[in-house]
């Protein structure tokens, strides 16, 4: 038969999370990275049906052409993953449940992105997002002396 126009993927795939996402609670789809993470390390239960209604939508959304999300579809689905199989055992520790969501969206960006070391830096980011800020500013003061500019105006 006639192939479809090259815009057809893209829309239906569209279309299909569009469906998904008014056919469910508008909870379902409020997860965000960083909510992961921290439910992964104070313990809390894994809503499976919620999990696996985000994962089909990132499969979707990937499958036909789009890469839209706050961290990517890629990244959603490595965390809940990862957080998935760290729901099966259950003597982990607090910060071995945060590290192992964090190595479930490091996975997400290096499969999505084929980007390895953009990954390890990402799930450090993320580990620590509680100092990022500090990190950044001190980046952002200190690196253009790096070559030989002006020194850094703040040491700490």
């Amino acid at each position: 038969g006639p192939a479809l126009p090259f815009w057809a993927l893209p829309v239906l795939g569209g279309c299909a999370v569009a469906a998904l996402r008014t056919s469910t609670p508008a909870s379902v789809f409020e997860s965000s990275l960083g909510r992961n993470v921290q439910a992964a390390t104070d313990g809390a239960p894994v809503d499976v049906g919620a999990a696996v209604v985000r994962s089909l939508a990132s499969v979707l959304t990937l499958g036909s052409g789009c890469s839209l999300g706050p961290e990517g579809p890629a990244v959603e689905l490595g965390a809940t993953v990862s957080r998935l199989s760290a729901a099966l055992v259950r003597e982990l520790t607090s910060a071995q449940r945060r590290t192992l969501a964090c190595s479930g969206a490091a996975a997400g960006v290096a499969a999505g992105f084929n980007a390895p070391l953009a990954a390890i830096a990402f799930a450090y980011e993320v580990a620590s997002a509680r100092r990022s800020a500090v990190r950044a500013a001190r980046a952002a003061d200190t690196l253009p002396a790096a070559p030989g500019g002006t020194p850094p105006k703040f040491v700490p």
